[in-house]
């Protein structure tokens, strides 16, 4: 056993920190043997919001040899997920370090959100006014930039439109002279390919037509069917002088044109115009510019692609390598990216969320329900309470009162007898007898109506009858009853029997004391959720219409107040030899439960 010469923690330290160098090693040197040392392009990084992410290369179709000079040779990376709330996805890509070629143009699309290929927003070419004072000492300069594909570019020279091109430069002070550079933007690796024909400045002058002070056709010159020919008023420039050719149209029309072809974005190649043939010009000079072109601007060796916070989705990340003019050459990678949706939108989420409204709808209907049964409870109960105490006092009165009156009917009877016919104290007694008698009656239709026995329809048509046939027999008046065989089993409450029983009760005593009738014809019928109460005599009628009020004292006005208290109807209808119509319609509400 070896003794370390240091103390323990330190021993610890020290093998904690080896560990952790030698797994970076070893990461680094897999990931080194994982890369082909033909790969021009890879994913360099990858951030989402301000977090940087993982990300593993799943498949690589073997970047050896190509088989042809089209092939596109695919590495496809393993599909990264991400949410949808974390900010901006920003994606790196270009050569890996120590790679041995590098990729001289890129273009990317991020598949489901772009509408097509994108070049890279950094990559430019310019157009370059460059004024000089009159010791050739620059001044100033006005530039005008170029990016991504023109209108009508096809892919190649050959098929695409030339678009037209205005911009506008005012001269500065102290300037004497410009000069015209057409350059490939650089070193800043830009690469692409751009064709400038018909070049042409113009001042412009208020009021006036603008004033040609430079032209250029671009048809002057040598050797102009070849790509490495001059123009009589240019020069090439920069670091790739066969970057700056000479285009010739079909033979047919015998056109050229200047144009940069620019493949390596290390260099740049620019057309300038010749010094001896620099443009006057004045400070304060407006100056128009104008040209037609076409292009395809990109840039190589690595770019960045950037995107605001998206949707969430399933999108697919591509990067090609092309060549100057867009076309696609040499590598491609592929990152499939998945945005996932917020919780709320997840199927589970939904399925948890409805489940929950439903327990919680539940919940609270069922505490609806309990609270309405507690309610209904409670009412029976205090009806319950109601009732027995109307059936106290209902008995209380019938057998206290009852026997009282019977007492003091019975006396007064003996006392009637037992005194001489004809005199006052007879007639008195005999008052005293028939007012205990009336008072018997109205003791039982009071013990009636509060005995909660009878709170049915059924019995009061029963009780109805029962009365007005014992009332109209003393009278000597015909009763003829029309009444169902079975009525609905509807409870009526006391309040409503009592208020009814006094209407009908003074009905039948107006057909008695004044309709001089020798029939009374009584209906009762139930219609449309109301009680209606039919009397009909066959007496003298009144000298009112349908629907009047008969004459005063026959209490027929406190019949039609008390029935519409109750909020029912009365209707009379009376002509004179033709008897009188009473009709009694009072509402009774159905009770679907004891608390309604």
């Amino acid at each position: 056993m070896i003794n370390w010469p240091v103390p323990s923690p330190l021993r610890r330290q020290i093998t904690h920190a080896f560990a952790g160098f030698l797994g970076v090693f070893l990461t680094a040197l897999a990931a080194a043997a994982e890369r082909s040392p033909h790969a021009c392009l890879e994913m360099l990084a990858l951030r989402h919001g301000n977090r940087d992410l993982p990300f593993r290369l799943e498949d690589d179709d073997d970047l050896g040899p190509r088989a042809s000079s089209d092939q596109l040779h695919v590495r496809r990376y393993a599909a990264v997920s991400l949410p949808n709330h974390a900010g901006r996805l920003t994606l790196l890509f270009g050569a890996p370090p120590g790679a041995t070629r590098f990729a001289p143009r890129l273009r990317y699309q991020l598949v489901g959100y772009d509408s097509g290929w994108r070049n890279h927003e950094r990559g430019f070419m310019h157009l370059v006014l460059k004024f000089r004072d009159e010791n050739r000492v620059p001044v100033s300069r006005a530039e005008f930039r170029i990016r991504g594909d023109s209108v009508g570019w096809t892919g190649t020279w050959a098929t695409s439109a030339l678009s037209s091109r205005l911009e506008e430069a005012v001269v500065p002070p102290r300037a004497a002279s410009l000069s015209i550079w057409i350059d490939s933007g650089g070193n800043d690796e830009n690469t692409g390919v751009w064709l400038v024909d018909d070049l042409a400045i113009r001042e412009i002058v208020p009021g006036a037509a603008p004033r040609l002070i430079f032209s250029e056709d671009f048809e002057d010159g040598r050797g102009l069917a070849q790509p490495e020919g001059d123009f009589a008023r240019w020069v090439r420039d920069g670091g790739a002088l066969d970057g700056a050719v000479v285009h010739a149209g079909p033979p047919a029309t015998g056109r050229h044109a200047l144009a940069l072809v620019e493949s390596n974005p290390t260099d740049y190649a620019a057309w300038r115009l010749k010094d001896m043939h620099v443009i006057p010009v004045s400070p304060g000079q407006r100056l128009r510019v104008e040209w037609r072109e076409t292009y395809s601007v990109g840039r190589g060796r690595a770019g960045e692609a950037s995107y605001p916070s998206l949707p969430a989705g399933q999108y697919q990340f591509r990067v090609q390598e092309v060549d100057a003019l867009g076309s696609p050459a040499g590598e491609e990678l592929v990152l499939p990216v998945f945005i996932t949706p917020p919780f709320h939108h997840n199927v589970w989420f939904q399925a948890a969320a409805v489940t929950s409204l439903l327990l919680v709808g539940l919940g609270v209907e069922r505490s609806i329900a309990r609270a309405r049964m507690r309610r209904q409870l409670v009412e029976l109960e205090r009806r319950q309470v109601v009732q027995q105490e109307r059936a106290r006092i209902a008995r209380d009165i019938h057998d206290d009162l009852g026997t009282v009156l019977s007492r003091i009917s019975m006396t007064s009877e003996t006392a009637s007898l037992e005194a001489e016919p004809g005199s006052g104290l007879h007639r008195r007694l005999t008052e005293i007898c028939e007012a205990s008698r009336q008072l018997t009656l109205t003791m039982e239709e009071i013990v009636w109506a509060q005995d909660p026995r009878h709170d049915s329809l059924d019995d009061t048509a029963s009780y109805f009858s029962s009365f007005a046939s014992d009332l109209l027999s003393v009278a000597g008046i015909a009763c003829r009853l029309d009444l169902p065989v079975d009525l609905p089993a509807i409870p009526l409450d006391a309040e409503r029997r009592h208020d009814l029983f006094r209407a009908f009760k003074e009905a039948l005593n107006n057909v008695i004391k004044h309709s001089g009738a020798t029939e009374v014809r009584i209906a009762m019928h139930w219609r449309d959720d109301a009680i209606a109460l039919c009397v009909e005599d066959n007496g003298r009628g009144a000298v009112t219409g349908t629907g009047a009020t008969p004459g005063k004292g026959n209490g027929l006005p406190n019949m039609r107040t008390r029935i519409e208290r109750a909020g029912g109807r009365v209707e009379f209808e009376s002509r004179p030899g033709e008897g009188t119509r009473v009709l009694i319609v009072l509402p009774v509400r159905r009770r679907s439960d004891p608390a309604s």
